[in-house]
């Protein structure tokens, strides 16, 4: 299995823990085929449960603190330092999520993933396509419930 990964400032792992415990995906290469901040670029968050309101913040992948690439998909993170990925807004523009849905996707190669866990809690699905999404959620419910049932005690 792992061994307790050091104090990273950069990953924000606590010190004693393994990482790759705590997170399935930690560090795990992610390709986003639309990422903001090139060039930096507003976004916009919807807030408010009665009222939409929206709270608007600049994307800048030449800043380290204003970026949100791909990466932080699999980084390990905490409440005092949040980290996420954030697409390009569609309210600029994004002509190629209307003429080609299945271009706007994350992929997690298939093969890192195999190299840095046990075989068998990977699974590759069947489909990339959106239209797929609800195939391969029941396929991943499936393998979750036969994962349970071999290792009951």
């Amino acid at each position: 299995m792992g061994t307790a990964s050091k104090p990273d400032p950069t990953l924000n792992v606590p010190e004693g823990q393994d990482a790759s415990r705590q997170h399935l995906s930690f560090n795990v290469t992610v390709v986003a085929t639309n990422t903001c901040g090139t060039p930096p670029e507003e976004y916009c968050v919807q807030t408010g449960v009665t009222g939409v309101t929206k709270s608007c913040h600049l994307c800048d992948a030449g800043q380290p603190h204003l970026q949100h690439g791909a990466a932080f998909l699999t980084d390990y993170n905490n409440q005092a330092d949040t980290t996420w990925w954030q697409s390009q807004t569609m309210l600029a523009g994004v002509d190629a999520l209307s003429t080609e849905p299945n271009r706007f996707r994350l992929q997690i190669l298939y093969e890192e993933a195999l190299a840095s866990y046990e075989e068998e809690i990977v699974q590759q699905l069947p489909s990339n396509k959106l239209g797929d999404l609800e195939d391969n959620i029941d396929q991943i419910l499936k393998w979750i419930e036969e994962w349970i049932k071999d290792h009951s005690s």
